[in-house]
């Protein structure tokens, strides 16, 4: 799970952005290539991991400057991120999907000022606007995380935070990041949340097409786990709470089917 990685970043305002890809849309993929070398005011470091068999994104590449190309099979998506975070040296870390776009050209600048204003906390996050969902996002409890992921597309990671934790588990193929940032919010690590839209998520991503059922099984161990005993509970009961309701609704509802039940009356 854990890999060596850069621990001597360059000082100053630097982002490094990190693209796992898979023969991916060449437009798609430009697209995200310019919202990040377009950042002002920020210098950039962009890795993008991954074997490329459609020749036009391999020579898009090739022929963007600034852009480190790892040419290389993987074994799954966060193979690839964590080969990208060995080869990272930014003070943050932010990993995007091919087609995935920051929101302006300003993004990495407020990110910085948010850092400089906060004494560079471990995680900066904020909201993504997600072309199948709508707004994603808010501010995150470890309440809130018990229920649904801070999108990857919205996080900055400090360099400092794999220093302390590690990198991806790679165990879980979809939900990974669900995973580590569990980990980032039982080690209490110092979070600040940006209130706004730092990227947009495209549509048809793998983590809605794709279910990570090791994930799933594990999610409520890892509550557990992580959180402690009150989180637990909380989250097992709420889960066999929605099962048992679901169950009732679903016998009401085949039994009206087999007109077992009468309508309902009001008295």
């Amino acid at each position: 799970m854990s890999k060596a990685f850069c621990s001597n970043p360059r000082r100053g305002a630097r982002l490094s952005v990190v693209i796992p890809v898979k023969n991916p849309d060449i437009q798609a993929l430009e697209k995200t290539l310019t919202s990040v070398l377009s950042q002002s005011e920020v210098q950039v470091q962009l890795v993008v991991v991954g074997a490329l068999e459609n020749k036009s994104a391999s020579s898009l590449l090739l022929s963007t400057p600034d852009v480190r190309w790892v040419n290389e099979h993987d074994s799954g998506i966060y193979d690839a991120m964590n080969k990208g975070l060995s080869l990272s040296d930014g003070e943050y870390v932010l990993f995007l999907g091919a087609g995935d776009y920051l929101a302006n050209a300003s993004v990495g600048k407020q990110v910085f000022d948010v850092a400089r204003g906060f004494g560079y906390p471990h995680l900066i996050y904020g909201r993504v606007w997600d072309e199948d969902l709508g707004l994603v996002g808010g501010k995150f409890t470890r309440w809130a995380l018990c229920r649904r992921n801070i999108p990857h597309q919205a996080i900055f990671y400090s360099r400092t935070v794999f220093e302390i934790l590690g990198t991806y588990n790679e165990r879980y193929a979809i939900l990974a990041d669900y995973e580590f940032n569990m980990r980032c919010f039982a080690a209490g690590l110092k979070g600040v949340f940006l209130d706004m839209v730092v990227a947009v998520c495209a549509g048809g991503g793998i983590s809605k097409r794709v279910r990570d059922v090791v994930f799933e099984c594990e999610k409520e161990r890892l509550i557990w786990q992580y959180f402690g005993p009150v989180y637990g509970l909380s989250y097992t009961l709420g889960k066999r709470a929605k099962r048992y309701l679901r169950g009732l609704l679903g016998d009401w509802v085949n039994a009206r089917k087999t007109g077992e039940v009468g309508p309902t009356s009001r008295p």
